[in-house]
């Protein structure tokens, strides 16, 4: 028996190498054990049933880690089968695939309440856990094998009060919520990840959703037609301060209907019920196609934390990037956040945000303090370009400088490029410089509450 798991291992580690991403890093990480899922009777056929040969798979390593290795295939998993909760990682367990080979497949017809089609999450959702690491898997939702069911808001994949966290070159799609979910944790990274069709039949998901991380990183990921993008966030329950979200040249972009199944690098034909299988759709397949243009109903990048940063990002028809306040959000302010060379592209198209601000920051029932929005630049919007806004609770000490926003108002009014808006009682604007600021004219909408600021821009009063 000993031989036996020394030639798994031998193999694993062989495939491990054979995946293109061998070197000291991995080698790190694939430390012993090495289990191979294939060797608990996972088959990676695309037909067969694998939830349990998974499951055991991973509880098979040990409590100080190892490595669990998913070879080339397409592995099946139905929430109905075998133990629950299922395919739990350890602490100090990396989870490797072979990229755009690995797959793990929610089956058809299974979505329901109980299971939510979580694919992958930790073992201790009490205490967290320490060092896991998922590289190299495709996590597919299978929305188009699910049409019509619906269950609780849930992940792909999930990880609870998880520690130093590393999810790299991995590809979500077809998700009916979230591609990745966070809770609590700190020193997460998430990069180089790719994201497709999150959330398009049943809205509201993210791409990405960190809930009161301690530290985390979201850099160089793509996301095509997704529902919403990704958030970085206060908890709610229990209530905890996000602190330290750096969200960076991550690229955003939502595609038309008759380029999104064609695209180059989305993963195969995203039609679903009458036109399943097929590579384009049809005005027929309206209902039941996942490539129709993604119209968000919330935010490509999205802010409430203690700190961050968001720069250097691209997004293309997408709904806008936030900063916000919101109580409910576990009842924490949003302070000292830089928003900095970001493009916002042809974000015209979006009729369901209009009046929201490409770039919005927004203290809605909560403070918003302490922000910094530079070197952006917005290129096509419906309404203003740069919102800032209190409706309920003080915005106080923002600078605005240096942006660039062209083609603004398209589709709005009164509006501007720039644009300052308090709302009813308990709103505030005080604190805030604009300068610098290119093809922007300054629109103040008065409400209830003040707005005090300093500008060496262009100002217009907004049209009645």
């Amino acid at each position: 028996m000993r031989a036996a798991r020394h030639v798994v291992a031998a193999a694993a580690l062989a495939l491990l190498a054979a995946s293109g991403r061998g070197g000291a890093e991995d080698t790190a990480i694939a430390g012993p054990p090495v289990v191979d899922v294939r060797a608990f009777g996972a088959r990676g056929d695309g037909a067969t049933d694998d939830t349990d040969a998974i499951r055991r798979a991973l509880l098979a390593v040990p409590a100080g880690g190892g490595t669990v290795i998913v070879p080339s295939g397409t592995y099946l998993i139905d929430p109905r089968s075998g133990a629950r909760p299922m395919n739990l990682v350890g602490a100090h367990t990396a989870v490797i695939g072979r990229a755009g080979r690995s797959t793990l497949r929610l089956a058809d017809g299974v979505y329901a309440p109980h299971d939510g089609g979580i694919l992958l999450r930790n073992r201790d959702a009490v205490h967290g856990d320490d060092g896991i690491v998922v590289r190299g898997l495709r996590f597919d939702g299978n929305d188009r094998g699910n049409l019509g069911r619906r269950g609780r808001a849930e992940s792909l994949l999930r990880c609870t009060r998880c520690r130093a966290l590393l999810v790299e070159d991995c590809e979500f799609l077809d998700a009916k919520h979230h591609g990745i979910a966070t809770i609590l944790g700190a020193n997460l990274v998430v990069r180089r990840n790719r994201f497709y069709r999150i959330s398009q039949t049943e809205h509201a998901g993210d791409a990405v959703q960190l809930n009161g991380p301690e530290g985390a990183v979201v850099r160089d990921n793509v996301v095509v037609n997704s529902d919403e993008g990704i958030f970085c966030q206060h908890e709610n329950d229990p209530p905890t301060a996000a602190r330290g979200c750096a969200l960076i040249r991550n690229r955003l972009q939502n595609l038309p209907a008759a380029a999104a199944c064609t695209a180059a690098g989305v993963p195969f034909a995203c039609c679903a019920g009458a036109g399943r299988g097929r590579t384009t759709c049809t005005a027929a397949d309206a209902s039941g196609c996942l490539c129709a243009s993604g119209a968000s109903t919330g935010s490509g990048l999205g802010v409430l934390a203690l700190g961050a940063r968001v720069t250097d990002n691209v997004l293309v028809r997408v709904g806008q990037l936030s900063v916000q306040g919101v109580r409910a959000a576990g009842g924490f302010p949003t302070q000292s956040v830089l928003v900095a060379k970001n493009r916002l592209l042809d974000l015209a198209w979006n009729d369901r945000l209009s009046g929201s601000g490409a770039i919005a920051i927004v203290a809605a029932d909560a403070p918003v303090r302490g922000i910094v929005v530079r070197e952006n630049r917005v290129d096509r919007t419906r309404d203003a370009g740069i919102r800032l806004a209190s409706a309920r609770a003080p915005l106080t000490r923002v600078e605005v400088a240096d942006n660039v926003v062209t083609a603004s108002c398209t589709a709005h009014a009164p509006c501007g490029g720039i644009q300052l808006e308090s709302g009813g009682a308990g709103s505030a604007i005080t604190g805030v410089t604009i300068a610098r600021n290119a093809g922007a004219r300054l629109v103040v909408l008065p409400g209830r509450g003040p707005v005090h600021y300093r500008t060496s821009d262009t100002i217009r009063a907004p049209a009645t």
